[in-house]
């Protein structure tokens, strides 16, 4: 048998005891459930993936992260096969990843976010340029606009012109925008429409 089956929680765990990396990824690809997770973990020239779905844990150790060989570019082929495409660069760069597709975002072993979006059938890394912003931040905009009882547009449209305002005070009067932001916070927080009316 390839694969073993246990249950640890009434949870079905199939770890795949394939000798080579083909056999490895021609099993994962007869899989057609939709994977949640995949957690890629590597450490001393070894790397775990765990695939998660609704019906069970599948659990690899045929393929590695740490170089660009035929086992990396297997793995590859494997996240394409659970609908994420990632970059060598990426993959090799980082080496242990949590892939939250659920969440649209992935978790690196540093705890650095990068979002990642659905586009032509696969999840894929978020232009940097267009979304390098963290999911803290847009949390942050979300309440924000929801105590000022704005869209979030219009909360972004409201700060940045209120810092462009700001930075036209400053230099008419000739006073940097750490002054300005201090007599603010001297005064009580403002909303935000209320600084550029």
């Amino acid at each position: 048998m390839e694969e073993q089956i246990t249950y640890i929680d009434r949870v079905k765990h199939v770890t795949s005891e394939h000798r080579t990396v083909n056999e490895a990824l021609s099993f994962a690809q007869t899989i057609e459930e939709k994977a949640e997770q995949i957690r890629i973990l590597t450490a001393n020239e070894h790397t775990e993936v765990t695939v998660y779905t609704e019906a069970a844990i599948y659990h690899f150790d045929q393929f590695r992260a740490d170089y660009v060989g035929h086992a990396s570019k297997a793995l590859l082929s494997l996240l394409e096969h659970f609908g994420v495409y990632l970059p060598m660069t990426y993959l090799t760069a980082h080496q242990s990843m949590d892939i939250y597709l659920q969440g649209n975002k992935i978790v690196t072993a540093e705890e650095k976010e990068y979002p990642i979006a659905r586009r032509g059938g696969l999840y894929e890394l978020v232009e940097p340029v267009q979304w390098m912003i963290s999911s803290e931040v847009l949390d942050t905009i979300y309440q924000l606009a929801q105590t000022y009882d704005l869209s979030p547009v219009e909360l972004v449209e409201s700060a940045v012109g209120t810092l462009v305002r700001l930075h036209e005070l400053s230099a008419l009067h000739q006073i940097t925008l750490d002054e300005i932001f201090l007599a603010f916070s001297k005064m009580g927080t403002p909303s935000p429409v209320e600084v550029t009316s």
